[in-house]
C-alpha cells in the first residue's frame, strides 16, 4: 500500500468535551478516501489523550508533556503524516457532508494550489467567514470584531477584507485561509518551512498563507466540505491568555511582514491597550469571548 491521501491532523488542549463528536464526524461523513488520523493533544489535563486511545484505538496519538501551542502541534502531526496532503479541523468542529473527497480530487488535479479552505458554518446554519484578504495597517480597524465592524457591520472596509461578499457556494482563489478547517499540501507545507512556530495561537495560518503565496502557491477558498465549528469554544477555556497571545500574534505579524517601524510602534501600543482592557473586562465581567 502506498501513501494514504490524506492525513487528518487534530491538536486537543482539554478537548474531551468536544473531541468524541469530531471524530465521528470524520469517520461518518470523511467519504470513501484512505485517510489515517492523528490527534496531537497539548498536554491535556482532562484525559483527552486517554479518552481518544480508549473510543478511537484506530486514531495515532502524539501526547506533548507540555503546551506546546497550535502551530508546533501541527507541525509535529504533519512530521508523522504519510498522508500527501493534511486535513486540519479544529476539535471543537464536526464534518457535516462528505465533500473531503472532492475536496481532494481538487487538490490532485490543481497541483499549484498549497492550501484550501472550506466552508465553515456556525451552529445556526450561517456562513463563518473562513477566507480573507492580508491585512493591512487599516484592518485593525476593520476585523471581525473590532468596534467599526460592530457598529457599521456593513461597511465597505470590513466587508472587503472579510471578503463578506463573496458567494460561499464557488470556489477561488484568495489571499489566506482558517487553520480551523484547511485542506494542506505536504509538499507545500514542507517547502515553506511548517508553520511559524513563533506564534503560539492564532494569526499563524494567515503567516503560512502569505509564505505559501511568496513560494508560489496558490490558496483556494472550496465550498467542500463543509465543517460546523463552535467558534471561541476551544480559546473560551483559557480566555485571559487567549485574548493575550491573540494580540501578541497580530503584532508578531506586522512586524515580520510590514517593516514600518514608526508604524509598527503605534500598532503595539494600540494593541496593548485593547489586550489590557480586554483582559480587565474578561476578568471583572467574564466578558471578551470575542475579541478577533
Amino acid at each position: 500500500m502506498g501513501a494514504v491521501k490524506v492525513s487528518v491532523i487534530i491538536v486537543t488542549y482539554n478537548s474531551a468535551a468536544e473531541i468524541i463528536p469530531c471524530l465521528s464526524s470524520i469517520d461518518e461523513n470523511g467519504g470513501d478516501i484512505e485517510r489515517e488520523i492523528i490527534v496531537v493533544d497539548n498536554a491535556s489535563m482532562d484525559g483527552t489523550a486517554a479518552l481518544v486511545e480508549e473510543r478511537f484505538p484506530s486514531v495515532r496519538v502524539i501526547r506533548n508533556d507540555r503546551n506546546r501551542g497550535f502551530g508546533a502541534a501541527i507541525n509535529q502531526g504533519a512530521r508523522a503524516a504519510d498522508g500527501r496532503h493534511l486535513f486540519l479541523i479544529n476539535p471543537d468542529s464536526v464534518l457535516t457532508d462528505n465533500g473531503l473527497p472532492e475536496a481532494i480530487i481538487f487538490m490532485d488535479a490543481y497541483q499549484r494550489v498549497g492550501a484550501a479552505g472550506c466552508k465553515v458554518v456556525n451552529p445556526d446554519g450561517t456562513i463563518q467567514l473562513s477566507c480573507r484578504s492580508f491585512p493591512s495597517y487599516g484592518t485593525i480597524f476593520f476585523s471581525r470584531y473590532s468596534i467599526m465592524s460592530r457598529l457599521f457591520p456593513n461597511n465597505r472596509f470590513s466587508r472587503r477584507f472579510l471578503l463578506a461578499d463573496l458567494d460561499h457556494d464557488e470556489r477561488r482563489a484568495v489571499d489566506w485561509v482558517s487553520g480551523a478547517a484547511m485542506l494542506l499540501r505536504k509538499a507545500a507545507l514542507d517547502e515553506a518551512g511548517g508553520f511559524d512556530e513563533d506564534y503560539f495561537l492564532f494569526i499563524e495560518d494567515i503567516d503560512l498563507c502569505w509564505r505559501l503565496r511568496r513560494k508560489g502557491w496558490e490558496v483556494y477558498y472550496l465550498p467542500c466540505p463543509v465543517v460546523l465549528h463552535h467558534i471561541g469554544k476551544s480559546s473560551e477555556k483559557v480566555k485571559l491568555r487567549s485574548i493575550y497571545h491573540h494580540h501578541r500574534s497580530i503584532f508578531l505579524f506586522y512586524r515580520k511582514h510590514y517593516r514600518r517601524p514608526l508604524a509598527n510602534a503605534c500598532l503595539f501600543l494600540g494593541l496593548s491597550v485593547r489586550a489590557i482592557l480586554l483582559m480587565v473586562t474578561a476578568s471583572l465581567f467574564g466578558a471578551g469571548k470575542k475579541y478577533g
